[in-house]
């Protein structure tokens, strides 16, 4: 009987060091609510093909027994206010509470919610369209991406994908127009200088295009940690200049700038980013 213990005992010992030496040393597992982390201080920084939004949780607020977290801006509007309850991410708006991100539906779900702070007086249908999409950002490509669509009003959409452990990575706004939204930087500030230090990049970075392949225009983002002049151009692949997008002195920050190429022919094309002694050339696919 002990021989016979002594033999289980062995297996299960040799069945969980096989299991440690196959399991990924970065592999981690997160829950739903890493979808959506919510901490005072948390940032996102993402850019479109005009401009820049920068997205920050800054304080608390308790409304009854709740207690919700507040974003300074949110898709531009501030004073937005959120709460995690198992795994559903719920907001307030005048004076009721709503669910807005549900990350324990399952795809072709939907829900009703007002319309938030954007477009108060119309109502939102929300559908988790999927929780396997792959979404492609300036920082990394990130997978099992949940994919949520806003649906506002007669003519007015919002698509948002989640990623774990960072939040939403790219948001699309289909209204009056098209505007997308891609991350390019996300951390957690801890003091009030922090926050001073908000629109300086540290380091001088020409971002890949996107997207890319592209037809007919691309985004094209950069960040330069100092003031100085700059410089962004694109060639043609033997190196002849075709347009010039910026030349004009800069202050530190991150931006962003949409190049159209609708009277370009199908290719290979550079795009060179100067500042000061700083240079630094990617290249992009135009598909016709």
């Amino acid at each position: 009987m002990r021989k016979i213990k002594g033999i289980k005992v062995s297996i299960v010992s040799l069945l969980l060091l096989f299991l440690s030496f196959n399991i990924p040393a970065n592999s981690q597992v997160f829950s739903d609510s890493s979808y959506f982390p919510m901490h005072i201080g948390k940032q996102w920084v993402f850019v479109s093909q005009t401009d820049t939004l920068i997205e920050t949780i800054v304080d608390t607020k308790r409304i009854g027994e709740n207690l919700y977290f507040s974003f300074d801006q949110f898709r531009g509007s501030s004073g937005y206010l959120s709460r995690m309850v198992e795994n559903q991410v719920f907001i307030y708006v005048d004076t009721a509470e709503y669910l807005w991100y549900d990350f324990t539906a399952d795809s072709g779900d939907s829900w009703m919610a007002p319309a938030g702070p954007i477009l108060p007086f119309h109502q939102t249908t929300f559908y988790l369209l999927s929780k396997t999409d792959t979404v492609v950002t300036p920082i990394g490509t990130f997978t099992n991406c949940y994919l949520f669509d806003h649906f506002i009003g007669y003519d007015y959409d919002i698509l948002e994908w989640f990623a774990p452990g960072i939040g939403i990575v790219q948001r699309s706004i289909w209204g009056w127009g098209i505007t997308t939204w891609i991350l390019t930087d996300t951390t957690i500030m801890t003091s009030v200088n922090d926050r001073k230090k908000l629109d300086i990049p540290k380091t001088f970075i020409l971002s890949q295009n996107h997207p890319n392949p592209f037809n007919p225009s691309t985004i094209i983002s950069y960040s330069i940690p100092k003031s100085d002049f700059v410089m962004l151009k694109i060639y043609d692949i033997l190196g002849r200049e075709i347009q010039t997008l910026v030349s004009e002195f800069k202050e530190p920050g991150i931006y962003s700038i949409n190049f159209s190429a609708s009277s370009l022919p199908s290719g290979v094309y550079l795009y060179r980013l100067q500042a000061g002694n700083l240079v630094e050339t990617r290249k992009m696919l135009l598909i016709r």
